[in-house]
């Protein structure tokens, strides 16, 4: 706390602000904030949600079917690849 000389200048006193004095002092830091600040202080922080990679699973079935195809001779007998 700040000490504050007395009105009659006699002796110190602390400093006890009033409610607007402090919510003027409030306001004047929270308008230094960024909204993810605002947010992050008000509890609303939005979640970062990661999602896994999507497989095209009929893109996979395709080359395992030409990989398939490739690993068989003419003939119709498979190679050992």
């Amino acid at each position: 706390m700040n000490p504050k000389r007395t009105s009659s200048g006699q002796g110190w006193r602390p400093y006890e602000p009033t409610l607007r004095d402090i919510s003027r002092a409030c306001e004047h830091i929270q308008a230094g904030w960024s909204e993810r600040e605002r947010d992050k202080r008000a509890g609303r922080l939005r979640a970062v949600t990661w999602v896994p990679p999507s497989v095209d699973w009929s893109a996979l079935a395709e080359a395992a079917n030409e990989d398939q195809k490739s690993s068989q001779s003419p003939g119709g007998i498979e190679l050992d690849v």
